[in-house]
């Protein structure tokens, strides 16, 4: 009996190379020959209409599953022969059933990703027993069994080829292809700039709108709508997906306080990241003192006053403040350079008493506050000219005690 293993289609026809049956039979004699036919007759007959086919190191049985030839053997020494038959039998091989594409995103963003074969094993061979399943890099290598990739197979997208092979002695097998695809984890900065408000309720809390960061986040990203931003308060609420409920409301519980963000692309992947919310406090300043100065000669309650010396008191010399001067509390609210007074600032519109408006500023988180500044003309002292002291010189020297 010649066996052989049913090959792709699985349709129960296959090749055989019945020169095997022929060096078999011949046993190393070079006077035995063996001639092939379809039929037990046409075999005793030697007709040469029922031979097989050449090659018959490539012939494919014409009865399905299983074939019954006949083998004319015959010593050519002596010119006798006797017909035999030869069983082909076609060995169904194990089914390798479709699996994957196998999908893994990087989470190293080196191109490749670990991909577990294994788990496909029951899909690939569909729980059949007495197989064996292995995986290969090629084609060729899952034909020739050998050599394998393992079941953890760390690589770049690519193609891996099963194996399923019979554990019975004819070993048969089949193959079949699985995609391996690496997908891209959005990409996410290591790093944002913190949100930042300044505390113009002086209780430490404020509300912040986290989306406003999503250009930030996403900023290594050409398209932003292939991706979802979510935020949550802590590591244990992004675990359990427990996302804040109004993003662009965020009222802060501390101050830095941590925001965590997670990422989901289109494809699945997903990346996470975070950011701080800080609210600043306004500036700390001296309480302005009464800016005075003297009237000059028109004493009419009109004189120019150093604003500096005030900066230096307000401020105490702190470089962190910054600090400027304005007719209203409207002006100095909105700060704007054009409404700011001249720091050698002559009192126009109001004598003797005026009261200006003070912006403090920290130029580092540019939060600011405001008060006010008296300013106070003091009146000059006023002289009377003194009547002439006069003496007469008794001694006529032109000197005398006064």
């Amino acid at each position: 009996m010649l066996s052989e293993c049913d090959t792709d289609p699985q349709d129960g026809f296959t090749s055989f190379d019945l020169t095997q049956a022929s060096n078999q039979i011949a046993g190393g004699n070079a006077n035995i020959t063996a001639t092939y036919y379809f039929t037990q007759a046409g075999a005793e007959n030697q007709t040469a209409s029922d031979q097989l086919p050449s090659p018959i190191n490539n012939f494919t049985n014409t009865d399905q599953d299983n074939q019954t030839v006949y083998v004319y053997i015959e010593d050519t020494s002596v010119n006798c022969g006797v017909v035999e038959p030869l069983s082909l039998e076609v060995i169904p091989s194990p089914v390798a059933n479709a699996a994957g594409p196998l999908f893994v995103c990087d989470d190293d963003e080196d191109g490749q990703a670990q991909f577990d074969l294994g788990a496909l094993d029951n899909t690939i061979d569909g729980g059949a027993s007495n197989v064996t399943v292995s995986y290969h890099a090629s084609q060729a290598f899952a034909n020739a069994g050998t050599p394998t990739v393992p079941m953890l197979y760390t690589t770049a997208s690519t193609t891996v080829f099963a194996r399923v092979e019979d554990n019975s002695p004819a070993g048969c097998y089949n193959t079949i292809g699985i995609t391996l695809t690496v997908l891209n984890q959005p990409n996410l900065p290591s790093s944002i700039p913190p949100l930042e408000q300044c505390d113009t309720e002086v209780d430490g809390t404020r509300e912040f709108d986290l989306t406003s960061q999503e250009g930030a986040i996403l900023a290594n990203e050409a398209t932003s709508g292939d991706f979802t931003v979510s935020y949550y308060a802590s590591v244990q609420d992004r675990s359990n997906g427990n996302a804040i409920a109004d993003p662009t409301l965020y009222e802060n519980t501390g101050s830095p306080d941590t925001i965590y963000v997670l990422v989901e692309g289109s494809n699945g992947c997903s990346s996470t990241m975070n950011f701080d919310v800080i609210v600043n406090p306004l500036p700390s300043f001296n309480t302005p003192q009464v800016l005075a100065t003297c009237d000059d000669a028109a004493s009419d309650g009109v004189a120019q006053f150093d604003l500096s010396d005030a900066t230096t008191q307000i401020t105490g010399n702190n470089p962190n403040l910054n600090v400027s001067y304005y007719d209203t509390q409207a002006e100095a609210d909105t700060g704007a350079p054009n409404d700011q007074l001249p720091i050698q600032y002559t009192n126009t519109g109001s004598p003797y008493n005026e009261t200006i408006y003070v912006r403090i500023r920290n130029v580092n988180t540019d939060c600011y506050t405001t008060t006010s500044l008296d300013l106070e003309v003091n009146e000059a002292p006023s002289a009377i000219e003194p009547q002439p002291l006069v003496y007469c010189d008794d001694d006529n020297d032109g000197f005398w005690k006064f």
